[in-house]
């Protein structure tokens, strides 16, 4: 799911246009989540994929697979609009951050890492990403939200998004 500046700014002009009392703006919002949104950056689309993007629906599925080293992860994958044209080269710095949806705990802390960009056309791939779970059992059968920022290297915009997902076994691994 993406959710973009509509959230932030869309939902609280309705409300106040409909409600007889002011609202307050959603992106005064305390939540971690909401508060990540509220960025002035562009938006990008999350999904899951090893080498490839592959779109997950609000609520789906993105699974946990068992890597050889014993620990275990989850690939996230980013799609988003960019000038090929303005791109110095075809790297970026990814941030990620997940949430456990239910309470906002954070699941990873704000990590980052360089990644590649696959670009074509006006849009750019960044498959691949690994969320390391290292404690299956905290997050299987659980929503999350998975936050991340790309930047690419001397771009000037860095888009970001989520994604609310619930994490599963992957059929081809067995827990």
């Amino acid at each position: 799911m993406v959710r973009g500046a509509a959230r932030c700014s869309g939902v609280a002009a309705c409300l106040a246009a409909c409600a007889p009392e002011p609202v307050p703006d959603a992106c005064d919002d305390p939540d971690v989540v909401q508060a990540f949104l509220c960025a002035d950056d562009a938006r990008l689309e999350l999904g899951t994929g090893e080498t490839t993007f592959t779109e997950v629906d609000d609520g789906g599925t993105v699974w946990l697979i068992k890597g050889p080293q014993g620990l275990q992860h989850v690939y996230v994958a980013a799609r988003f609009d960019v000038d090929p044209d303005a791109l110095v080269v075809e790297r970026a710095m990814a941030t990620m951050t997940v949430w456990r949806a239910a309470d906002g705990a954070e699941l990873l802390a704000e990590t980052s890492f360089g990644v590649g960009l696959f670009v074509e056309g006006t849009t750019a791939t960044v498959p691949g990403m690994r969320w390391v779970v290292e404690a299956p059992d905290a997050v299987v059968d659980t929503e999350v939200v998975v936050g991340l920022v790309v930047a690419p290297v001397g771009y000037g915009v860095a888009p970001r998004g989520v994604l609310d997902a619930v994490v599963q076994w992957s059929p081809d691994t067995p827990p």
